[in-house]
């Protein structure tokens, strides 16, 4: 691993800043308690018992939706799991004096990163860090911990720019690339399923991890499935008029692309399942009726992938591969997730929807051997691409 482990280092009586991701859903104006708050509130614990001034930089929403909040009451929720008292400053205060004025064992939570218009602009490292914003929270870092995965494929101030700063990987981020390199070093067969609502993601991953030998089975379900179905114009009726309706025609031809490239490793569904007078059915792809939506894999496309799973000794998992949230439709996603929690293969688990669908479907964390926080900077890392925040910890 190229970067400096933060548990090695003494860092009592030091500034020590913290890039950690609270994003979260955000419901009545409140952010809802995740998985990524509650691991990086373990982190922000440890550092709190290690004598160190602990300065905390994170971000919630984008700016112009309606979860771009303030962090003001992710101090109230980390607090209640930290179990001492964390401090709160917005951008307008005299929050440099109050980082100057702190003392061992002080928690600071500093205002949405996003509330500051340097933060979002994509820039090199070297130029964010001569920004005022960055700068003078620079001056006061002794050091400075990225501890999450995924806000490192964004080139933003505070990601990249205390480049100035010696820096370290916090055990979050340490955590996730442990499990990262399993997927280089892992000597069995590679198999990738992919699924969620995001087909041009899932589709440039399977083509790029193809291509570099880093995959030998490419499962598509979800959406990614329905357009590779749709690419060889094997289905037809509504799930064309939805997939058109997101403007997928591009995604279309990349899907078709690696079809034929790859087309003894790429897995494409054979039976889809909809509803019909409020009930499941399945249909072999190609008698698809017109008015048919696929909401889910069928039976036979889950056997077929889950054999190879069977034989795999290394599952990436992507996405949910069909409307788990309705009951009917969450056959699919269960069925399969039940085979890689019983299989032998080191499983890795990301996505947006994944959680949500492991907590709904009743699995748990130890069901398998990593799930990852990340989203988009998890795909990227599959797909070879440099993320610029772990870049710059090199």
């Amino acid at each position: 691993m190229n970067y400096k482990v933060l548990r090695y280092e003494n860092i009592e009586d030091k500034h020590v800043f913290l890039r950690a991701d609270l994003n979260s859903n955000v419901q009545e104006e409140k952010p809802v308690l995740n998985k990524r708050i509650r691991e990086h509130a373990k982190t922000i614990k440890y550092l709190h018992e290690r004598d160190c001034k602990l300065v905390v930089l994170a971000h919630q929403g984008r700016k112009g939706q309606d979860d771009f909040i303030s962090l003001k009451q992710h101090a109230r929720l980390i607090s209640k799991l930290v179990g001492t008292e964390i401090m709160f400053c917005d951008w307008n205060s005299d929050y440099l004096e109050e980082i100057d004025s702190m003392k061992n064992r002080e928690i600071l939570l500093l205002e949405n990163t996003r509330f500051q218009k340097e933060e979002t602009k994509t820039k090199k490292p070297i130029e964010h860090a001569r920004h005022s914003y960055v700068e003078k929270l620079a001056q006061r870092a002794d050091i400075f911990v990225q501890d999450a995965l995924s806000v490192c494929h964004r080139s933003h101030a505070s990601v990249v720019g205390f480049c100035t700063v010696p820096s370290f990987i916090g055990p979050v981020l340490e955590c996730e690339l442990k499990a990262l390199e399993e997927v280089d070093k892992n000597d069995g067969r590679k198999v990738l399923v992919l699924g969620g609502a995001k087909p041009e993601d899932s589709i440039s991953l399977a083509k790029s991890m193809m291509e570099h030998g880093r995959a030998d089975d490419v499962l598509l379900g979800g959406v990614p499935g329905e357009m590779a179905l749709a690419s060889k114009n094997i289905i037809k009726g509504k799930t064309i008029e939805f997939l058109k309706k997101k403007g997928l025609s591009e995604v279309g031809k990349d899907a078709k692309e690696i079809m034929e490239k790859f087309h003894q490793s790429v897995f494409i569904p054979q039976d889809i399942a909809f509803e019909e007078a409020g009930k499941r059915m399945e249909t072999d792809v190609e008698h698809t009726p017109e008015t048919a939506l696929a909401k889910d894999i069928g039976e036979k496309t889950v056997e077929e992938f889950s054999r190879k799973i069977n034989r795999a000794g290394l599952v990436v998992f992507n996405g949910p591969v069909g409307v788990f949230e309705e009951k009917n439709f969450s056959l699919g996603t269960k069925k399969l997730l039940g085979v890689i929690s019983k299989s032998k293969a080191f499983s890795l688990l990301g996505g947006g929807d994944t959680e949500t669908a492991l907590t709904k479907l009743g699995f748990k964390e130890k069901d398998f051997s990593h799930i990852s926080l990340s989203g988009k900077a998890l795909l990227k890392y599959l797909a070879s691409e440099e993320l610029p925040g772990l870049e710059v910890l090199k």
